[in-house]
């Protein structure tokens, strides 16, 4: 994770937070935290981070993650079985709350002001004893349920946490879960009756600012501290730790190149690529097909092409083109666009359209 010292004391800031909400927990007062932010902003070094602060004050911690390989109902929450501190009882209790759940592999369905879980019999009795087995658990000892990825959370799952979190109100559990911002596949009903809880709390990790860009490229690489030396930096990098971190690590590799005046190019190297494609990847399919037309189309690329390319809309002037196009498309521009034209082309496999 790449800090500055502006950045060190933000993440300090929202660590302070998660740690509060966690001695509430163990004051008995249940808690829900949502960590926000784009891939690659810090989202599971946060969530490592209260991990390892509540395993040492004695927590059982139990993680679990959303993966795009793996959507088979409440297979996400299969993981939380893995931790080798579960008692065993609790283990076979959560299962059988699962195995009654996966009776009926068809996800819930959301009615207007009903149950969160929907009306599937096996959703709601498994869910029931999934809360049941839990809170008897934290009932003996502080639990934290940290979820990473959540955008990528299979739905019966999400049904179960949900179920889990608007029934917890005093139980010495908390409940972190991470998401990307820049995905598509956020669950709307998901978030909108976490925002509902009295004790639910936000936390969103911002890019990286100019003038931090401009101060971790004097810390990490020596360079002047000017906004002159970190334009490109920054624009190449779009303010994302990840990817700035993979563009320091790519000229680190090649070697401090002549310097032209003040100015210091970065270097967009195998680092780089790497890191723009897991950020793509990531993000979804929108952000992937939006990195394909940028690199295909380079230049050129204008919103309205974009929007035509996804498929998202008809023709449209740019100022109207869609909410989601915008954002994605700033997302992903600066970074794709600067890989080299031949890197490019071998790097992204358009899937559809493309000639």
């Amino acid at each position: 994770m790449v800090f500055s010292s502006a950045r060190a004391r933000q993440f300090d800031a929202q660590f302070e937070r998660l740690r509060r909400a966690f001695s509430r927990c163990l004051s008995g007062e249940a808690g829900i935290v949502l960590v926000e932010g784009a891939v690659g902003c810090g989202k599971t070094h946060t969530l490592e981070a209260v991990t390892a602060h509540a395993a040492k004050a004695g927590a059982l911690v139990l993680k679990a993650y959303g993966t795009s390989a793996d959507r088979a109902p409440l297979g996400t929450l299969r993981q939380l079985l893995d931790s080798p501190r579960l008692p065993r009882a609790t283990a076979d209790h959560l299962r059988r709350a699962l195995d009654h759940g996966a009776l009926d592999a068809a996800p819930p369905r959301e009615t207007p002001g009903g149950d969160p879980v929907g009306t599937n019999p096996s959703h709601v009795q498994g869910a029931r004893e999934f809360r049941a087995a839990l809170h008897e658990l934290a009932s003996r000892e502080p639990v934290v349920i940290c979820v990473d990825e959540l955008q990528l959370v299979d739905a019966a799952s999400l049904q179960y946490l949900l179920y889990l979190a608007t029934r917890s109100r005093s139980a010495k559990l908390l409940m972190v879960f991470a998401q990307a911002t820049d995905s598509e596949r956020q669950d709307a009903v998901f978030n909108t009756e976490l925002l509902r809880q009295p004790n639910f709390q936000r936390l969103r990790l911002e890019r990286l600012s100019w003038d931090e860009t401009a101060h971790l490229l004097t810390t990490r690489l020596g360079l002047p501290d000017s906004t002159d030396v970190a334009y490109t930096w920054y624009e190449v990098s779009g303010g994302n730790p990840l990817l700035l971190r993979a563009v320091i690590d790519d000229y680190r590799t090649a070697g401090a190149p002549p310097r032209r005046s003040r100015a210091v190019e970065p270097v967009v190297g195998d680092m780089f690529v790497q890191a723009v494609l897991t950020c793509v990847y990531r993000s979804g399919r929108t952000v992937s097909r939006l990195a394909e037309g940028i690199a295909v189309l380079g230049a050129s690329a204008s919103l309205e092409l974009l929007g035509r390319c996804c498929a998202s809309a008809p023709p449209e002037p740019a100022a109207e083109s869609p909410r989601w196009t915008r954002r994605a498309s700033s997302t992903v521009s600066p970074s794709v666009t600067r890989m080299s034209r031949p890197r490019c082309w071998r790097t992204w496999t358009p899937r559809s359209g493309w000639t």
